[in-house]
């Protein structure tokens, strides 16, 4: 199956970037409440993952309603990876590189953006490609 790349890139970004918008500023404003860098850094990290596969399976991928189980368990797996990442690079910026939060924030999502593309991408290209057989 033949997939446009340039036109799923841009949509990935910009689904990823208005992502990244709803858990930055959750981040900003739970930072200065709780200043639990690894714990407000996993909650944000996690909420931005469901609204980022909903969006994702609806308008980048897949916009067959299909099977949602089985993918939606390998994009969590996928978002762990990412997960553990994103507290590394927010943790070792800020607390040992003394960064700003939200700079710290931003680097990892920058990163993580390219590895989650990569791997999200062959969840739902595979799992597609599945249901056409």
């Amino acid at each position: 199956m033949k997939i446009n790349g340039c036109k799923e890139k841009i949509k990935f970004v910009l689904i990823g970037g208005l992502g990244f918008v709803f858990e930055a500023v959750l981040f900003k404003l739970m930072i200065e409440q709780f200043n639990q860098v690894i714990f407000v850094n996993t909650l944000c990290f996690s909420l931005g993952v469901l609204l980022n596969y909903v969006l994702c399976k609806y308008f980048v991928f897949d916009k067959n309603d299909g099977a949602v189980k089985q993918p939606f368990l390998r994009f969590i797996l996928v978002s762990g990876i990412g997960l553990i990442l994103n507290d590394l690079i927010v943790g070792i910026s800020i607390d040992l590189l003394h960064f700003d939060a939200i700079l710290s924030k931003s680097y990892a999502a920058g990163f993580c953006m390219v590895v989650n593309y990569k791997l999200k991408k062959e969840i739902f290209v595979t799992v597609k490609e599945d249901r056409l057989l």
